[in-house]
């Protein structure tokens, strides 16, 4: 066997299954795949915080905001665990409110004024509890957070935390959710939310931990706008 095919055949070993990039990489960055593999593993297949059950239903979520085909194992992972398909149409009603998110701040720029009562993030954040149906409220809040972000609204995902906190959602856990959406759902959409978490501990909006207001209020976190001095726009 070449040395190719072995370190492909050490990823399906692992993993039980290929992808095309993962023989493109192997191919043409053996040592980029290396790294890859190595902290794929860490976010995909090693729960550290979470259950088992609790780490595959987040990955649930984000294969449903991403629409990702790609990685239907995660449901099987996900019944291996002990999940049901009741958690899992729970979950798709879930991420349903996320999506429709914007139709509550779309109420709330137009027609908040104009409606006494009515509170769209308040209604948002009730909505959330309702989806739950057999699920935890921690385990709604959990998904919420990474579908938000998956689906960059970074506005929601600033209500969606809110409304953790206020249901006493493990910080633990919710970096956890968040982090899982590095792949799936990019980088960048993970450090934005990451921003977002930040501004609302600094805003008070929050009661974050002694840890997670450490982190928040460590200065030089602007990226390369603020190394350089300049601000966009």
């Amino acid at each position: 066997m070449s040395e190719l095919s072995e370190r492909l055949e050490k990823i399906r070993r692992q993993r039980g299954y290929l992808l095309p990039h993962h023989g493109l990489m192997a191919t043409a960055m053996p040592e980029v795949l290396d790294a890859y593999d190595q902290l794929y593993a860490q976010l995909a297949f090693n729960s550290r915080r979470l259950s088992e059950h609790d780490h595959e239903l987040i990955w649930l979520a984000i294969l449903v905001a991403r629409s990702e085909g790609l990685a239907t194992h995660h449901v099987n992972r996900f019944l291996q665990a002990g999940g049901t398909s009741e958690e899992i149409a729970d979950l798709l009603a879930v991420t349903a409110v996320a999506s429709g998110c914007r139709g509550w701040q779309f109420a709330q720029r137009a027609w908040e004024p104009h409606v006494s009562g009515l509170r769209a993030e308040r209604t948002f954040g009730e909505s959330i509890r309702r989806a739950a149906g057999d699920l935890t409220f921690e385990q709604a809040h959990l998904a919420m957070v990474s579908a938000l972000t998956c689906l960059a609204n970074f506005d929601g995902l600033r209500w969606a935390l809110r409304a953790a906190y206020a249901d006493g959602v493990d910080e633990q856990h919710l970096a956890h959710a968040l982090a899982l959406t590095m792949f799936p759902g990019s980088v960048p959409n993970f450090a934005q939310a990451a921003r977002v978490w930040q501004e609302l501990i600094i805003q008070g909006d929050v009661s974050a931990s002694e840890p997670f207001r450490v982190w928040a209020e460590l200065e030089g976190q602007g990226g390369f706008d603020e190394a350089s001095g300049k601000t966009p726009g």
